[in-house]
């Protein structure tokens, strides 16, 4: 790999830095190490088999001068084969195009290859504490980090520009995953109770980290980045409690417990119908199956899933996909443990 950079830079338009790494350190941090290096005001990553759309940069870079609170700026990209043939297709599936203020700002992110951000993003906190991913084993990545300090931060906008071609072949470390609506149907019908318990840790994770972050942000003075952090904490942990739930639906001893579980979610708002349309009523379909599966019997005074739920209050801001002060006590029925408040900052 070193010997194509250095015959690429001594060809290159433009120059090229080339910095080897005295030991292996990972995709992820290996990007943010890259990043640092770089001197330029706005940073955008390049993963070495797409192809860049020759307006790319000066795209996305137009979007930085509508407000200095744009920290990313995210496009998308068309799909194309190993000899950069279009196959039809647009990644990651667009969300709606927009400027998104901190308070609106998606959890999903989008992935390096089509983000750009403001280098000082990087410096707004420490790139070495990251929770874990919630899409690949270990750490958050580069991409899902900064896009999580950037909703803190500032804002985010998303273009629906198509300025890379996302090349697919078989050595891809990380491809599209093209799939079919029947495909997606089966891997939605194959998750179960330990998915969702999994990704009801890694939500609280992610919560708890970002309560940490808002703490130190306090600390110094920085009170409406932390009053986001303490919000977007909260999102992850009404995200927490849908899956915990889920993962008691489905692992629920009665169908009579299931039944309730099931009504506690739809009545919280957490399926989320005006935002997720058809994935939404997939979601309560399954869920649906799942209690039919369930034995008929009736819960008695000894189960616990029974005892979580009459322990366990709806929130009633769940309509909203947010998710204030209840949630703490709301996970406290669910896990045993008790979660601490988070600090509530007033924005300056």
């Amino acid at each position: 790999t070193l010997d194509v950079v250095n015959d690429f830079a001594k060809s290159s338009p433009f120059p090229v830095k080339v910095s080897r790494n005295l030991k292996r350190m990972g995709w992820a941090d290996n990007f943010l190490s890259a990043a640092r290096l770089a001197s330029g005001n706005l940073l955008a990553f390049c993963d070495q088999d797409d192809v860049w759309d020759a307006s790319k940069l000066e795209r996305t870079a137009a979007e930085f001068d509508h407000s200095d609170e744009v920290l990313l700026v995210a496009h998308h990209a068309q799909v194309v084969d190993s000899e950069t043939r279009p196959v039809g297709r647009v990644f990651p599936r667009p969300i709606q195009a927009g400027h998104y203020g901190s308070n609106e700002v998606p959890l999903a992110h989008y992935p390096g290859f089509v983000i750009t951000i403001r280098s000082y993003l990087l410096d707004l906190a420490d790139s070495q504490v990251r929770p874990q991913s919630g899409f690949q084993p270990g750490l958050a990545g580069h991409d899902e980090w900064l896009w999580m300090i950037a909703a803190c931060t500032g804002s985010i906008v998303v273009i629906p520009d198509l300025l890379v071609s996302y090349r697919q072949h078989q050595n891809n470390t990380c491809g599209e995953r093209h799939s079919t609506q029947r495909d997606r149907l089966r891997w939605s019908w194959a998750t179960g109770a330990d998915a969702y318990s999994s990704r009801a840790a890694n939500a609280l994770e992610v919560a708890s980290y970002l309560d940490t972050l808002g703490g130190q942000w306090a600390a110094n003075g920085q009170h409406k980045w932390a009053a986001n952090a303490f919000d977007r904490a909260n999102r992850y942990r009404f995200q927490a409690w849908r899956a915990a739930r889920r993962e008691h639906l489905y692992s629920a001893p009665t169908r009579w417990t299931a039944l309730r579980i099931w009504a506690q979610i739809m009545c919280s708002g957490a399926y989320d119908f005006r935002a997720s349309g058809r994935l939404a009523a997939l979601s309560v379909a399954k869920d649906a199956a799942a209690i039919l599966r369930r034995p008929h019997e009736s819960g008695s005074k000894d189960d616990p899933y029974a005892m979580h739920l009459t322990e366990t209050a709806v929130p009633v801001e769940a309509a909203n996909n947010d998710c204030p002060d209840p949630c703490p006590a709301l996970l406290h029925g669910l896990t045993g443990s008790e979660h601490p408040r988070p600090r509530r900052v007033e924005s300056r």
